[in-house]
């Protein structure tokens, strides 16, 4: 679906390029997330083991993993 560039909507929410924030280290992201799910699981904690599945669902869904997944099944 192809959107007019004079259609009210754009005007009156106008897209505006923003630098992305530098992020951590693949490396350092994957510990962390590894740290979370050691404590979630040492402390019996389901928001934290829900967080570190949301974060690697997500890391699949941006890296193309997912698909790859679905694809091979």
């Amino acid at each position: 679906m192809t959107m007019d560039p004079t259609s009210h909507v754009l005007r009156r929410f106008p897209l505006v390029a923003r630098p992305r924030p530098v992020a951590k280290a693949l490396s350092i992201r994957i510990d962390d997330l590894s740290a979370l799910a050691d404590r979630a699981e040492r402390e019996s904690d389901l928001a934290a083991a829900s967080a570190v599945y949301n974060q690697a669902g997500a890391w699949a869904g941006a890296s193309g993993i997912s698909k790859r997944t679905a694809r091979d099944r």
